[in-house]
This record gives C-alpha cells, structure tokens and sequence, in this order.
C-alpha cells in the first residue's frame, strides 16, 4: 500500500477537550468513515472529550504529537469550548504548518475564528 494513500485518508478533527458540538462531531465523522477516511481525534484534554450535551469522546492524539505531514487535513469543530483555543500558540503554529503544506484546513460556526487569529484566513465582513 502507498504512503500517500494512506496519508490522503488520514484526517484531523480537534475537539474542544469540554463542550464541542456533538451535532457536528457526529455529522462530519460519520461522513468521513463513510467515505472510507481514518479519522484521529486532537484535544488538549487529558483523555476524554465532553461535549455540550455530555457526549464523551476518547482523544487520540495531544496538539504538541500532531505532525502535519502524516494528514491530508484538519477540521476543527465548533462549540462554545472553541472560545478556550482563541488564544492557544500551539494550536496556531499547528494550523500554519497545514497551511503552509497546502493541506485542506476546514472549521464548523464558532471554530473558523481560530483560523482568523493563527492567520491563515482574513477576517471576513460583518453579516
């Protein structure tokens, strides 16, 4: 089997380590597994992920292990835990170096203001 193969199915989704949006956790990763995509769950949290509605995820990867090399992605999913990441260097220098690879970098409602403020998209206008 190919490297690369293997790297084009493997994809990122960070989840706030307390109150991610499960309805977005449970739409996109059930879309991706049926699309045949391995997905890795990134948190800061010690080992659980709880969500808004106590949905509790198991994490797989910490940022400080994430190697952007190794994913053809990373979605970030939103919620109000989102709020907690709005000033995180690490998940910052994370996102630059996705950008910097041109891999596809994705973020659901509250998340896409963390690719705002670790500078990889403009800040858009007022709605």
């Amino acid at each position: 089997m190919n490297i690369n193969y293997l790297i084009k199915n493997n994809i990122l989704l960070i989840l706030p380590a307390k109150d991610f949006n499960e309805h977005e956790y449970l739409i996109i990763s059930k879309a991706l597994i049926g699309a045949g995509k391995k997905i890795y769950i990134v948190s800061d949290s010690n080992f659980l992920c709880v969500g808004m509605d106590r949905l509790r995820i198991v994490k797989d990867i910490h940022f400080y292990n994430i190697h952007e090399t190794n994913f053809s992605s990373v979605i970030f999913i939103g919620g109000t835990g989102t709020r907690k990441y709005l000033d995180n260097k690490l998940l910052y220098s994370v996102t630059q170096n996705f950008n910097n690879k041109k891999k596809l970098i994705e973020a659901i409602y509250s998340a896409p203001v963390i690719l705002v403020k670790a500078c990889v998209i403009e800040k858009a206008g007022t709605f």
